[in-house]
């Protein structure tokens, strides 16, 4: 049982990405694999290095806000990397933005 239980560990890891130690290394991993929402639209919208801000959304929700009044937005600070603050705006849709701001926090 025990030798079932390290292989099935062993093969999780070669699955799962390591955690970044920098966000240099966020940036690089977010460069290197294609995000898409379910529609196929690419996902990732910014990912400044300079600024080390990223934006996780696609362009119909961005083309779509931007043809609206008025938008209802209730901003959540949930847990991000160490790197980051993560500032989620809930819509009342079911369009989605998660934007990843430098901490500050």
């Amino acid at each position: 049982m025990r030798y079932i239980r390290n292989n099935i560990n062993h093969f999780r890891l070669k699955l799962v990405p390591k955690l970044p130690k920098s966000i240099s290394e966020i940036n690089i991993f977010l460069n290197s694999v294609k995000i898409t929402s379910a529609k196929g639209e690419a996902f990732l919208l910014i990912n400044d290095i300079e600024t080390n801000i990223v934006v996780f959304s696609c362009a119909s929700n961005i083309e779509f806000m931007c043809k609206q009044d008025v938008l209802f937005v209730d901003g959540t600070l949930d847990y991000c990397t160490n790197f980051f603050c993560n500032f989620l705006p809930s819509m009342h849709t079911k369009m989605k933005c998660m934007f990843l701001l430098p901490s500050a926090c």
